[in-house]
């Protein structure tokens, strides 16, 4: 199929943001019910790999423009490849809020794949952007100190893809009770 030849479907592209626009509001109300929860059985797995890859990228303010670069998509391709058959809808189109501080509006958000969305905001609870929801005693690592968010090629490794293949990401999040 030639990409140039598609045409977009409105109706389609409606249904599309109404699923990411109550995606949204479920992620935004997990924040707000104050209580710790996992994204997926791979959580560990996807902030390492994430680490691993992006080091210095600051999670608690995000740039577009660094997270879209031509080089940065070339990474965060590869990035999210590899979880094509882990991760159910992968690279289903989600919105994540810039800013985490605030919930997500038209103001504070912008289009991702979901492993990306899911790398970021496992980040953004581990690295201390969500007290509320995870105390400081339970963050596993403290967020970068460079103030621009910077890329780094990807290793070699990939993100324990064998052992949890047949792992994935669930329409809601799991809660965990204190």
């Amino acid at each position: 199929m030639d990409p140039e030849s598609v045409i977009n479907n409105p109706d389609i592209e409606r249904q599309w943001a109404m699923k990411a626009f109550q995606h949204a509001e479920v992620y935004d109300n997990m924040l707000a019910s104050r209580r710790p929860f996992s994204l997926t059985r791979l959580d560990d797995d996807i902030y390492g790999h994430f680490r691993r890859i992006f080091p210095s990228v600051r999670v608690d303010q995000l740039d577009q423009d660094e997270l879209k670069n031509p080089e940065a998509k070339i990474v965060w391709r590869e990035f999210c490849m590899e979880y094509e058959h882990t991760i159910t809808d992968f690279n289903f189109a989600t919105l994540i809020r810039p800013d985490c501080r605030h919930p997500c509006g038209p103001e504070n958000s912008f289009i991702v794949p979901r492993i990306q969305f899911l790398a970021l905001e496992i980040a953004r609870a581990r690295e201390g952007c969500y007290p509320q929801c995870f105390p400081p005693s339970s963050h596993t690592a403290t967020p970068p100190t460079s103030a621009a968010p910077a890329v780094s090629s990807p290793s070699s490794s990939s993100a324990s893809s064998s052992s949890a293949a047949s792992s994935s990401v669930s329409s809601t999040a799991t809660a965990h009770t204190p």
